[in-house]
């Protein structure tokens, strides 16, 4: 997908996670859209201080400064941690979605 090209500017999902833990996110992309390849290279971004409440986090996918971001191929979420306790491992996610934060902003045609 050819992420910044459409518009979009950040990837943003809904998560309750353990108070204090963190998730990490893997974002794979290829050198071009036309790549007739299983090859990627990974960026890797990680959320840290969850709240233990349901919150939206937002990530600009200017973070992942190394990623050819207009050849998007994969999200991968990883790496939950167990929170302030250690017992808590208890996870939500919900409405994962790439963003564009300017209204007008992401071009339709695909």
């Amino acid at each position: 997908m050819a992420a910044t090209g459409q518009g979009y500017d950040a990837l943003t999902f809904t998560i309750k996670g353990p108070e204090a833990a963190s998730v990490s996110l893997e974002l794979q992309t290829q050198a071009n859209c036309e790549a007739n390849t299983t090859e990627y290279t990974s960026s890797y971004f990680t959320v840290d201080g969850l709240t233990g409440q349901t919150q939206t986090v937002s990530v600009p996918l200017s973070v992942w400064t190394d990623a050819n971001l207009d050849a998007v191929v994969g999200i991968i979420f990883y790496g939950f941690s167990a929170g302030l306790t250690g017992t808590d491992k208890v996870w939500q996610m919900d409405n994962i979605i790439l963003q564009c934060s300017t209204p007008g902003k992401r071009s339709d045609s695909q």
